[in-house]
Parts: C-alpha cells; sequence; structure tokens
C-alpha cells in the first residue's frame, strides 16, 4: 500500500511533464521517504496540575459583539468550504454538562471532536467553561487517535508516515480547551504543549481574559 501511494504521488508530481523522466524503477520508487516523525520537542515534564476557576463568569462573551478579523475569517472559510477538520457529529439534545464532561474525562477521540464540533455551534455557551480550563492540566489520555501527530505525544502515538496534526495536547484538559478556543476563534496565541508550567496556564489565560475584554469596545 506504501508502495502504491509512492508512484501515485510521483505520477502526479511528474507525469505530466513530456521533457522529463516519467518511469521510475521499484527501488527508485522505493528511496523516496515517507513523512518524517515528528521529535518530541516539548516532552512531557509530568507536572500536573489544577488551579481552581471560580471567575467563569468574568470569561463570558459580550451579549453583542463583532466577531475580530480572524473568527470571521475561520466561519466564512468553514461555510464557503463546508468543512471541519477533525469534525464529530452530536446529538441535538446535547447539553453542555455533557460536552464538559468529555472534555474533562473522555479518552476517546472522535468524542473529544464531536465536542470540539459542538463548541464551534454554541460558541456563546462553552466560552467562558474553556478559558477557566486553561489553568487545568490534568492528564486525561487519547485513545482511537487513527494517524494523529501531536507534538511532544509521539511516543503515545502510533506512528504510520502519515496524517494530520495537532499542535495543542489533547491529552490534557488544558490543551483540549486551548484547541477549542482556538478552532473558534482561528487564534494561535495560546498553545498548551505537554511540558506547559503554572505560570505558562495563567498567563494563557490572562491573554484570552484579554483577547476577550477587547471584544466589549
Amino acid at each position: 500500500m506504501k508502495l502504491a501511494f509512492l508512484c501515485v504521488l510521483v505520477l502526479c508530481l511528474c507525469g505530466c511533464r513530456s521533457h522529463e523522466k516519467t518511469g521510475f524503477t521499484i527501488a527508485e520508487v522505493s528511496s523516496i521517504p515517507m513523512v518524517t516523525k515528528p521529535v518530541n520537542i516539548f516532552n512531557d515534564t509530568n507536572e500536573y496540575f489544577t488551579l481552581k476557576d471560580t471567575n467563569i463568569s468574568r470569561y463570558s462573551l459580550p451579549e453583542n459583539f463583532t466577531r475580530p478579523g480572524k473568527w470571521a475569517k475561520r466561519d466564512n472559510q468553514g461555510k464557503a468550504l463546508g468543512i471541519e477538520f477533525y469534525a464529530g457529529s452530536f446529538p441535538d439534545t446535547m447539553k453542555l454538562k455533557e460536552i464538559l464532561k468529555i472534555i474533562d474525562s473522555e479518552k476517546d477521540f472522535p468524542k473529544v471532536c464531536s465536542a470540539k464540533s459542538w463548541s464551534l455551534k454554541n460558541c456563546t455557551l462553552i466560552f467562558p467553561h474553556l478559558v477557566a480550563r486553561l489553568t487545568d492540566k490534568r492528564k486525561v489520555g487519547l485513545e482511537n487517535t487513527a494517524d494523529l501527530m501531536i507534538a511532544g505525544r509521539m511516543d503515545e502515538l502510533k506512528f504510520y508516515g502519515h496524517g494530520g496534526s495537532i499542535s495543542d495536547d489533547l491529552f490534557t484538559v488544558a490543551g483540549r480547551a486551548s484547541w477549542i478556543l482556538n478552532e473558534i476563534t482561528g487564534e494561535s496565541f495560546c498553545i498548551v504543549r505537554p511540558d506547559m508550567t503554572k505560570a505558562q496556564a495563567e498567563k494563557f489565560k490572562i491573554l484570552w481574559v484579554e483577547y476577550r475584554n477587547k471584544l466589549d469596545n
């Protein structure tokens, strides 16, 4: 299967150029490298913590606000393309409490994706709860990930030489909250890695509060 994939790739890249070589031996095709396994540059420090937050109401989105540039662009692209990467289905009856339980304790990756998809459609409800969870670095774990790649977690994920990647650490509650916030808003100024410290977590929360406060203007 690997050989077939490489053959198609080579033909697509080179076959349309009549002045170039279009025939390749098995040895030549086999020598073409697959995607290299990412190096764990954000290694898990095994420093897990939960900084309780009772200020959730402070993080609520304003009742009326104009979505900033990146947020609006993300929404428009999603509608135009009709594509949501790492999407998951969910019943119309699903409630906020169920979504928070998935974020906090579910290991099944497809279900985490469903929580993300629900959050995109219910961003006003979920937003303050996500910000509050940025300082909740409990390790939940992740299963049924297929060919997903996450920097700093490749020792815990199967590597197939291909696949999609997510920057945030979905093995932790904070990483999931950060991923969903970034997916909602189109932002990337905060990325939760496996080596995130308490100081970084608190800084990330401050940055998201500042982001939220600008929406009032």
